[in-house]
C-alpha cells in the first residue's frame, strides 16, 4: 500500500496529509450521523479541518482538541473605506473564529483575494494579520485565490509573507494553478487545491459520482486537496491516494472527464437540469440566462 506525501508543508516547516477537509452541512440535513460523527470520522485519518462554513457549529465540537484548524477570511474588507477600518474587520472576525473555536490561536488562516483592492485595504488587512501572527493568533497565513488569477497574481507578486495558498483547480479549468502555482514554488508557499469535484459550476456527485474516488487519487499525487465533507461517505475522499484502492487509470479518468466537461458545457445540458432543484442548479440556471 502506498503511503501518503508529508513532507514539510511550503514554509510551515510541519508536515501534512494530503487530504484536507471542509466540514460542511448536507443540503438535506445529517440523517443518521450527527455532526460530531462527521468529525470523528474527519478526524480518523489525521487531517486538517476547514471551519469556515460554520465555525459556531464546528468550533462547539471541537474545544479542547489538538486539530490542525483553518479558517477562511471574509470578503467584507472590499467594503472597507480606510486602514483602520480594513484593520478592524479582519480583526474582528479572527477574534468572532477564536471565540467559536474556544482556542487562542487558529492554525491557518486565509485572506480570500477576488479583485483587485484599494492599497488601503491591502494595508490595512496584511497589517492586522502580520500583527495576529507575531502575537501568536494565527500559527500561519494563508492567500486563497477566489477571483480571477491575474488579480490574485497581481496581488501577490508585491505582497510576500504567506506560508500557503488556495488555488481554485475546478475539471473544467487548470488556469488558476498554472498562473500561480510558479510563484509559489519559487516563494516555497505550499499550495492546497479546492473545487476538484466541481465542474463548471456542477458537482462531480451529481454527474458521475463514481470518478469521484479516482480523481482525488489522482489530484492527491502531487497536491494537498481540500474537499467538501458532507457525510462519512464523503470522507473517504481524504485519503484517496493513500488507500490505493482506485484501478481506473489516468487517461480513462482524464477521458471520462473531458466527455463531461462538453456535456456540462453544452447548450442542451440547461434543459437536463430543469427540474434539478439543488442550489447549484438554481446557480447555474441563472448564469446562463443573464449570459444569454
Amino acid at each position: 500500500m502506498a503511503t501518503i506525501n508529508q513532507e514539510v508543508f511550503g514554509r510551515t516547516n510541519v508536515s501534512l496529509p494530503n487530504g484536507w477537509a471542509k466540514l460542511s452541512v448536507p443540503d438535506g440535513g445529517f440523517g443518521d450521523a450527527s455532526p460530531m460523527d462527521l468529525i470523528d470520522a474527519a478526524r480518523s485519518v489525521g487531517c486538517p479541518l476547514d471551519i469556515s462554513s460554520q465555525p459556531a457549529l464546528w468550533g462547539s465540537m471541537v474545544r479542547g482538541g489538538q486539530d490542525v484548524l483553518l479558517q477562511r477570511g471574509t470578503l467584507q474588507i472590499e467594503l472597507a473605506t480606510s486602514e483602520d477600518h480594513a484593520t478592524d474587520l479582519i480583526q474582528a472576525h479572527l477574534i468572532e473564529t477564536l471565540s467559536a473555536l474556544g482556542r487562542e490561536m487558529i492554525d491557518f488562516y486565509y485572506l480570500r483575494i477576488r479583485r483587485n483592492l484599494e492599497e488601503y485595504q491591502i494595508n490595512g488587512a496584511l497589517a492586522a494579520l502580520e500583527h495576529a501572527k507575531q502575537e501568536g493568533y494565527i500559527r500561519f497565513l494563508g492567500l486563497m485565490a477566489d477571483g480571477p488569477a491575474m488579480a490574485v497574481l497581481g496581488f501577490w507578486q508585491f505582497h510576500d509573507g504567506f506560508d500557503s495558498v488556495m488555488i481554485p483547480r475546478p475539471v473544467h479549468s487548470s488556469r488558476s494553478l498554472e498562473n500561480l502555482e510558479p510563484l509559489a514554488h519559487k516563494r516555497r508557499v505550499g499550495v492546497v487545491l479546492t473545487d476538484c469535484l466541481n465542474i463548471a459550476g456542477v458537482p462531480l456527485s451529481w454527474l458521475k459520482p463514481e470518478l469521484e474516488l479516482p480523481l482525488m487519487a489522482l489530484r492527491q499525487r502531487k497536491h494537498k486537496v481540500i474537499t467538501e465533507i458532507r457525510n462519512l461517505h464523503d470522507v473517504a475522499l481524504l485519503t484517496a491516494w493513500r488507500d490505493g484502492e482506485v484501478s481506473t487509470t489516468d487517461l480513462e479518468i482524464e477521458s471520462e472527464l473531458s466527455r463531461l466537461v462538453e456535456r456540462v458545457q453544452s447548450p442542451e445540458f440547461l434543459a437536463e437540469i430543469a427540474e434539478v432543484r439543488a442550489p447549484w442548479a438554481s446557480v447555474l440556471r441563472a448564469n446562463r440566462l443573464k449570459s444569454g
